[in-house]
C-alpha cells in the first residue's frame, strides 16, 4: 500500500477556506455593505455640494471685483469729463468766436468699452442713465453754443447746472456704490 499524502487534503481545505462564502449569507455582511454604499454616496454628494458652493462664492467675488473696477473706471472718466467741460467753459468765457467753435470732445474710452462688457448691465441703471445724459446734454449744449443758438452766458449757465448736479449727486452716488462693493470684498478678505 502506498503511503497517503496528508498535505493534499489539507491544501484543499485551505483553498475552500479562502473562498468561504458563508459570510455573504450573514445579515451583518449586507448591513456593512449598505453602510459603505450610503457613506460613499453621501460623501460624494457633500463634496459636490461644497465644491458648488465654493464655485458660486468664487464667481461672486470675481463679479464684485470686475464690477468695482468697471464702476471706478467710469467714475474716473466722468470726473475727467467734468474737468474737461470746466476747461471748455473757461475757454469760451474769453468771448472769442474761435473759442466757442474750438473742438471739444468728452473722453469715452471706458464708456465705449462698456458696450462689450457683461458687467455693464449689473451697474445700477441710475448711474448709467446719469452718465449717458451727461454726455448727451453737454454735447448738445456745446453744439448750440458753437453755432450761436445759445449765448455763451446762457450755455455756460446750463452747463454749470449739469456740472454741479454731477459733482454733488452723481459722483457721490458712484462713490457710495463702489464703497458698498469694496466693503463686501473686504469682508471676504479680498483687498482691492
Amino acid at each position: 500500500m502506498k503511503p497517503t499524502d496528508v498535505s493534499a487534503p489539507v491544501a484543499a481545505q485551505e483553498k475552500r477556506r479562502m473562498f468561504d462564502t458563508s459570510e455573504v449569507s450573514k445579515p451583518s455582511f449586507w448591513i456593512s455593505q449598505l453602510c459603505i454604499i450610503i457613506a460613499t454616496v453621501l460623501g460624494v454628494y457633500l463634496a459636490a455640494h461644497q465644491g458648488f458652493k465654493q464655485a458660486i462664492a468664487y464667481g461672486d467675488i470675481q463679479s464684485d471685483k470686475n464690477n468695482y473696477h468697471l464702476r471706478k473706471s467710469l467714475q474716473h472718466e466722468l470726473a475727467a469729463n467734468i474737468d474737461l467741460t470746466r476747461g471748455y467753459l473757461k475757454r469760451i468765457a474769453r468771448g472769442g468766436i474761435a473759442d466757442r467753435k474750438a473742438p471739444f470732445k468728452l473722453e469715452r474710452f471706458v464708456w465705449d468699452c462698456m458696450k462689450n462688457s457683461s458687467y455693464t448691465l449689473e451697474m445700477p441703471s441710475g448711474l448709467l442713465r446719469e452718465n449717458n445724459d451727461f454726455h448727451r446734454r453737454v454735447m448738445e449744449l456745446y453744439d448750440k453754443i458753437a453755432i450761436g443758438d445759445y449765448s455763451v452766458q446762457k450755455g455756460t449757465e446750463l452747463m454749470e447746472e449739469i456740472l454741479t448736479h454731477m459733482e454733488k449727486d452723481v459722483i457721490p452716488a458712484f462713490e457710495q456704490n463702489t464703497g458698498e462693493i469694496r466693503t463686501r470684498l473686504n469682508a471676504k478678505g479680498i483687498a482691492l
